[in-house]
């Protein structure tokens, strides 16, 4: 029977046996430490199987590796979105939903329940399309899947901001572009509110064709409060592929019963 060697990061320390040189000649008689002591910090592993087997001699990934990579993507995403913690606060069970605009709803849960599909949403403010794209996200953050929700023109900003030579960053834009185009959920919201500069309206049309060309296997959820009929011919016409969903959400504007949390309630919730 083959032996796997077991991938899960764990902290390690052994000492050396006998003296012995490094590549480098140097002596090591400290105490050697490895944060995952199956793959000795290498990122990757051996199986230990005899010759001729399929996998003799193959590299895997490490799941310590994997997991940092994961750790890694959920931070970024998160960084761009800028929601309060009210707003981080938002789930799908603390939501009032009319039967007017259950179908959205539904189709969301439905998307994200199948890991797959594009749902917009549009109609006049205060109809509740935010408070769905944020509490979607927060769901799905929460089963530790990547997700981000970000309004156009800070999406825009993000990606513009990596050409600034005055401004510190962690990735380029290439690499900012991949995490946009990769991540398992994307909520754009506010579609059709940004300066539609040509450089804008080409990142903007190039994100809506990445989405919809991997609709199979990304969730992307969309709002805006015009109809698809002002956006741009080419997102109107990916956004109305038959796989998709669209629903115009209808009602009053809820902002106008909006009130502040009781103080009983703000003391509950950080008891």
């Amino acid at each position: 029977m083959s032996e796997i060697l077991d991938p899960t990061p764990t902290l390690t320390l052994r000492k050396n046996g006998a003296s012995g040189s490094t590549s480098s000649g140097v002596q090591r008689s400290l105490i050697e430490g490895y944060r995952c002591v199956a793959c000795k910090d290498m990122g990757f592993y051996i199986r230990d199987v005899p010759r001729g087997h399929p996998d003799f001699g193959k590299a895997f990934p490490c799941a310590c590796r994997t997991q940092g990579k994961l750790e890694r993507q959920h931070r970024r995403l998160q960084a761009i979105d800028g929601l309060t913690p009210a707003e981080r606060r938002l789930r799908f069970s603390g939501l009032h939903v009319d039967d007017d605009n259950r179908g959205a709803y539904e189709a969301i849960v439905y998307a994200l329940s199948r890991k797959r599909g594009i749902v917009t949403l549009y109609g006049k403010p205060g109809r509740g399309k935010t408070t769905l794209l944020v509490a979607a996200v927060n769901e799905t953050r929460e089963a530790n899947i990547p997700s981000v929700y970000a309004r156009v023109s800070d999406i825009l900003d993000y990606l513009r901001s990596a050409y600034d030579p005055d401004r510190e960053r962690e990735l380029s834009a290439d690499e900012r572009w991949r995490l946009l185009i990769t991540a398992d959920v994307l909520a754009l919201d506010e579609l059709d509110q940004f300066k539609t500069t040509p450089w804008a309206l080409e990142k903007f049309l190039a994100l809506i064709d990445e989405r919809w060309r991997t609709m199979d296997r990304l969730v992307t959820l969309l709002a805006g409060n015009a109809a698809l009929a002002n956006l741009p011919e080419k997102v109107a016409s990916r956004l109305q592929d038959r796989r998709a969903h669209i629903f115009h959400l209808a009602g009053i504007d809820m902002r106008r019963f909006s009130t502040w949390e009781t103080s009983a309630e703000r003391e509950s919730e950080t008891a």
